[in-house]
Parts: C-alpha cells; structure tokens; sequence
C-alpha cells in the first residue's frame, strides 16, 4: 500500500485532496509496472478545535470529497484519526494552590504541572483553561499566567491569559487533553501521575489508579556487593 503523513492540526480537506492527486499519479505509474497496491492509508493529522472560533477539520466533508478518489482507485482507505477521536474527550483537572502578584504579573500556581500535561512547555500549545464552578463572565476579566509546582520556568499551561478572577482552593478544567497527555507526561520531579477517570452522564470510574511514591521507585534495586565489606 501507499502511506502518507502531512503533518498536525490540519482543519482543511485541501491538503488530503491534493496530496492524494499526486499519490493517484504515482499509483498509476506504478499500476503501469504490474504493481497492484491494495491500502491508502491517508495518515492523520485531523484537527481540533482547542481554541474558541477555530473550528476542527469537517470530517465530513472531506469523506464526502475523498470518496469517489478512493472508489476509483479500487483502493481500501485507512485512517489515523487519533487527536480528532480523544482529544477532545479529556480534561485534566486542577486545583488552585496559591495566587500571587509579582509586579505586574499574576501566578495562578496549580497543583498539575508540566509532567502531567507538557505540550504548552514542550512547543507552545494552547489549551483553554475554564474553571469548573462558576460561569465564563467576558465582563469580569484578569490577565494572568496559570503555572504548576516545578522547579522550572517551563512549567506553564498559559502566559498571559485573560480568566475571570480565580482564587485558591477552586479548581480549574485544562481542556481538550484527551491526545498527548497522560501518553506524553512524566514522573519528573517525584510527581505521580494523576488518575484517570471515566465519566459518562452522571456516573463514573476510575480506569487507572493515582500514582504514589512507592510506584516512582518500584522495580528499582541496590546490588548486595555495594553493602558488602
């Protein structure tokens, strides 16, 4: 088969559409050759919405607009659809530690940190950031940066980010978590994870335990020899 990749957050058919011309020219010159190719496998990349008024990749549209492509070739389509199906799906949720004021800044520190969710560290990322009680009020708005516990200057979910007043001991929802979250964090720092939780309607479960201390150092041994004399 013929496997292509474009890249990330694509939220365009365009891409695909025109990617798959030029892959159809390279299928027929091979067809041509006696090499008969059963797959098309698209890649992924299909966008999502994390930021209010930027919409997510039409899925619909582009099966719609990709499917006489396919049909023609004879070809049997796979898909890598895997942000677009959990990202959406998961929030990492957080409490407020403290609230300080350094100048003209304001910390709101949070007791997640870049271990649990690194993607605004790692390459800028934007999450929204929505707190869980109260309703988002654009009336009453503070600039502030949403921080973790870590000793590093990395450890932030936003810069600068307009929030309605926050204070400590509320909690706070980091939206559209679900892909490159718990896969990509870490233990760093002695932080453990946090557990996972499964919601639907009013019910819900645990599916993977909260991470202590004793986790962090399992399967770790110290050789005989060195307490030997």
């Amino acid at each position: 088969g013929i496997h292509f990749h474009l890249g990330s957050q694509i939220t365009s058919p365009e891409p695909y559409l025109g990617a798959l011309e030029n892959i159809f020219n390279f299928f027929k010159t091979l067809k041509e050759k006696g090499l008969n190719l059963k797959y098309m496998d698209i890649g992924g990349g299909f966008g999502i919405s994390y930021e209010e008024g930027k919409p997510p990749l039409n899925i619909k549209e582009l099966a719609e607009r990709i499917h006489l492509l396919i049909k023609k070739s004879g070809m049997k389509l796979i898909l890598e659809p895997g942000r677009f199906l959990v990202g959406p799906g998961g929030s990492l949720i957080t409490e407020v530690l403290y609230k300080k004021n350094r100048g003209e800044k304001t910390f709101i520190i949070v007791d997640a940190g870049m271990n649990d969710l690194i993607r605004p560290s790692l390459y800028g990322a934007f999450h929204q950031i929505k707190k869980l009680k109260e309703p988002y009020n654009k009336d009453s708005l503070e600039v502030v940066d949403v921080v973790g516990p870590i000793c590093e200057s990395g450890d932030f979910f936003a810069k600068d980010r307009k929030l309605p007043p926050i204070k400590e001991g509320e909690y706070l929802a980091i939206m559209d978590a679900g892909a490159y979250g718990f896969s990509m964090s870490s233990s760093y720092n002695a932080q453990p994870r946090p557990s996972e939780v499964l919601i639907k309607d009013d019910r819900w479960w645990i599916i993977r335990e909260r991470e202590t201390y004793p986790d962090l150092i399992r399967g770790e041994h110290i050789p005989d020899e060195l307490f030997s004399s």
